[in-house]
């Protein structure tokens, strides 16, 4: 009866384990793909942030670019862009936007994959809406991609495919900016008859405002 109880032992479990184990082996390969699709995720993740905070100090400093590009400070006084508002006015940001979007989109998709060949990033999608404002201006980038499946599920007509959208935004604070062309705004109606002529209206309509305020208080 020992023996025999042995054999119906010894059976069963290699039963169970011939059911058990292509499930747990299942299970744990998917979570480490699942890893290996975050880890591209966390990639471009960093990589979008540092884009958008990039992009924006390249908007505040006019002479940002140049001397990423160069490596120094230029000592030449006439490449300096101060025209007013430059960002605004002149389409600079669309242009920085541009190069943003182009970089990014040529550095995530030339990640490689840590553990399984194929699963890099694909069809990488960039996008930059910029929101200038004379007072309040921001710098957001959308990134999307797609991480296929290393290989194909049964009876799967197509590959499987994780999706991903990371958003970021980082704001473009240029006080300096702001100070310097109320400045520029005030010398230039200073020196014309014109703009003298609106300050002092403005004066007087400041006083007359104080004198309203005074008597209601």
């Amino acid at each position: 009866m020992t023996k025999h109880y042995r054999r119906e032992r010894g059976a069963v479990t290699i039963i169970e384990a011939a059911f058990v184990f292509p499930i747990m082996f299942f299970i744990v390969f998917f979570m480490v793909m699942a890893g290996e699709t975050y880890y591209q995720y966390a990639r471009a993740e960093r990589e979008v942030t540092t884009a958008a905070i990039n992009g924006a100090a390249r908007c505040e400093n006019p002479m940002l670019g140049s001397v990423i590009a160069s490596g120094s400070v230029t000592k030449d006084p006439t490449a300096v862009n101060v025209i007013p508002y430059r960002y605004i006015l002149t389409g600079e940001a669309k242009i920085i936007a541009n190069e943003v979007e182009n970089e990014l989109k040529r550095t995530i998709s030339k990640y490689k994959p840590l553990l399984f060949t194929n699963m890099s990033p694909r069809n990488v999608n960039i996008s930059v809406d910029l929101h200038m404002n004379v007072l309040v201006s921001s710098f957001p980038i959308t990134c999307s991609f797609s991480v296929p499946f290393p290989i194909r599920m049964i009876f799967g007509g197509q590959v499987m495919r994780f999706q991903y959208t990371i958003h970021t935004n980082a704001p473009i604070s240029d006080p300096s900016e702001f100070v310097r062309n109320v400045a520029l705004i005030w010398d230039v109606m200073e020196r014309n008859e014109a703009g003298q002529t609106i300050l002092e209206y403005g004066g007087k309509v400041k006083n007359a405002m104080s004198k309203i305020t005074n008597i209601t208080n």
